[in-house]
């Protein structure tokens, strides 16, 4: 039995794309490409000197047209991707946000649109690219800790760009056993083990509290003006950007200009995994917009957030159980789960008061609403914000209205997270009165 589950977890790392030890990371990215290509790497090896002397257009408009046919390698065709990628950001915003270029040359669009087609990604760097495909080893025998890594491309911004891409790497991959533990739970389910459900979410619940201590490191490694003043808009895209309303014309793919979003943690695939696996229910407006962000995944890491959403729902599985145990530990699951976030939406409004003014800048693209559909006896408010950005893509702060309510039950009434959490007696401690009170809000 035990031989048939490892090979069936071994089938679904191949069918998804993940590793027991990496998750959703690139295991073992590529630095280098064919020397067909040299000309690609050249500049994005070099992009921040490049950007700040203001050469990176003239030398990209100078660029001979080069077809992609000659990557073979998956890692190849991830690495083409991630440095056509940052090419792209630096040639749109080189001179910063009031002199966008609006069309992408065709010697980096037409490339970029054919290698995008081959691996299932749109032609934009991508959370995928910037984050689960862009580290190196400085000591390849070494272990992954944040001193012995490194970006293999990178933007203004020097030790904030390298922290914050690198952080957040670290927090994908401390998901990687609550994924295996969300395999195994898939799998449970559907046998009634309530063993194997259990232990599954245990993985889960140990996982999201690494992610959280992993996420700590961003106070150490990401200075807020840095990276509101040089790094923030390297990532910024053009779709509901009022700097780029029409979006990019791709010369040589397209007469018309396409919209396309920048990287957000919106588009983690872990994360998504997790709110799949636990039922969790976003407002309609929140809800398209994270399955669109499923479109800037990897097709088999979107692959396995859709095979979780069509499974047996759990919490009603668990319901129709009535064991003690099981409901504990979904109810931890979903504690750590909101937990995480609280957590993160605290330090960023944090980081916001230092870096901007005393103002906080947040897009519609990172307010999350969020409902966690469970049974009767405590709901919670917050509003979720991802990861990855606090402003719009103009800079600009674009709301005035940025707490909205994230309300929901754990089952059986689980008061563990009463710090954050209303009462069924009404009793609260709200997020926003603590959120607010350092800022000020403006909408533009």
């Amino acid at each position: 039995m035990e031989t048939n589950s490892k090979e069936t977890l071994q089938a679904d790392f191949d069918v998804f794309d993940i590793s027991e030890e990496f998750g959703f990371l690139l295991e073992e990215p590529l630095t280098h490409l064919p020397d067909h290509y040299q000309v690609w790497l050249d500049l994005a090896n070099n992009l921040t000197h490049l950007i700040e002397s203001r050469k990176l257009r003239d030398l990209v408009d100078k660029m001979p047209v080069l077809s992609p046919d000659l990557l073979s390698d998956h890692r190849e065709l991830r690495l083409a991707h991630l440095a056509l990628g940052f090419i792209s950001m630096g040639y749109v915003w080189q001179e910063g946000q009031h002199a966008p270029a609006e069309i992408l040359p065709k010697a980096l669009a037409l490339p970029f649109w054919l290698v995008s087609r081959r691996l299932g990604l749109p032609p934009i760097l991508t959370y995928a690219d910037s984050v689960l495909a862009n580290w190196k080893l400085k000591d390849p025998t070494g272990d992954m800790r944040i001193g012995n890594m490194d970006l293999i491309f990178s933007f203004p911004g020097g030790d904030t760009c390298r922290g914050f891409f690198i952080v957040s790497l670290l927090v994908e991959m401390a998901a990687s056993p609550g994924i295996m533990g969300a395999l195994e739970v898939m799998r449970a389910i559907k046998v009634s083990d309530l063993t194997g459900i259990k232990n599954g979410l245990i993985k889960v619940t140990q996982s999201l509290e690494k992610m959280k201590e992993k996420f700590k490191f961003m106070h150490n490694h990401v200075e807020p003006a840095a990276f509101h003043g040089k790094l923030r808009i390297f990532v910024s895209g053009w779709r509901d950007n009022p700097m780029l309303p029409r979006g990019v014309m791709y010369e040589g793919v397209s007469d018309e200009p396409i919209l396309l979003s920048g990287g957000s943690a919106a588009q983690s695939s872990a994360i998504q995994c997790f709110d799949a696996l636990l039922c969790i229910q976003h407002e309609e407006e929140t809800g398209a917009f994270l399955t669109r962000m499923r479109d800037y995944m990897p097709p088999a890491h979107r692959q396995l957030i859709e095979t979780l959403s069509v499974c047996p729902p759990l919490r009603d599985f668990i319901l129709s159980c009535s064991n003690s145990d099981l409901c504990q530990a979904y109810n931890s699951c979903v504690s750590a789960l909101v937990d995480l976030r609280n957590y993160h939406l605290n330090t960023v409004t944090k980081r916001a008061c230092e870096g901007r003014d005393g103002k906080i800048y947040v897009s519609s693209s990172d307010r999350l609403r969020l409902h966690i559909s469970t049974p009767v006896g405590i709901s919670y408010h917050t509003d979720l914000l991802s990861p990855l950005y606090l402003m719009d893509d103009t800079g600009k702060s674009c709301t005035s209205n940025v707490h909205r309510d994230m309300k929901g039950d754990l089952i059986g009434g689980d008061r563990r997270a009463s710090s954050w959490i209303e009462n069924a007696d009404g009793s609260s401690r709200s997020l926003s009165s603590s959120i607010l009170s350092c800022s000020q809000v403006k909408s533009l």
